[in-house]
């Protein structure tokens, strides 16, 4: 996606562990927050990637739900320079904020871009069942969800 976009800025009125909280949608800024807009500028990974031939250590992305759109946006970086770590938090009710199912960032980071293949297998779960287990509210963290780094 390139172009422009409103970035949500939110500074919440409640007391909370967690105090700020940004996004390009709405819905996935928790209830109760005080919200100022910032447009900026989207740009893909592969352009701004295109001068850099020896490929990344870490791409880190954490992106309030749009790791997905995040990562169509280079995908033709990822398939022709090694990327030896991709850091991404994974967040259910970031990812449906955008319409985006949760089950579908996992299955294209495991079939599209083949990292299934070349990840260690610890004990994983089905990728269904660990969607399941991170899709379910955790009233101990407010009202974001349950998350976690992939």
């Amino acid at each position: 996606m390139t172009g422009s976009a409103p970035f949500l800025v939110a500074e919440r009125t409640t007391l909370d562990r967690s105090g700020k909280a940004s996004s390009l949608s709405a819905d996935a800024i928790p209830r109760g927050s005080r919200i100022r807009t910032v447009t900026v500028p989207l740009v893909t990974l592969d352009r701004m990637l295109a001068e850099e031939d020896k490929g990344l250590f870490i791409l880190k992305i954490d992106s309030q739900g749009h790791e997905y759109h995040v990562l169509q946006g280079c995908v033709q970086y990822i398939r022709t320079h090694p990327v030896y770590y991709i850091l991404l938090e994974f967040y259910p009710k970031g990812l449906r904020a955008v319409n985006i199912e949760p089950l579908t960032l996992l299955q294209f980071l495991h079939y599209e871009l083949d990292l299934g293949r070349k990840a260690r297998n610890h004990g994983a779960m089905e990728l269904s069942a660990f969607v399941t287990y991170y899709g379910k509210p955790d009233t101990r963290i407010g009202s974001y969800g349950r998350f976690t780094d992939l």
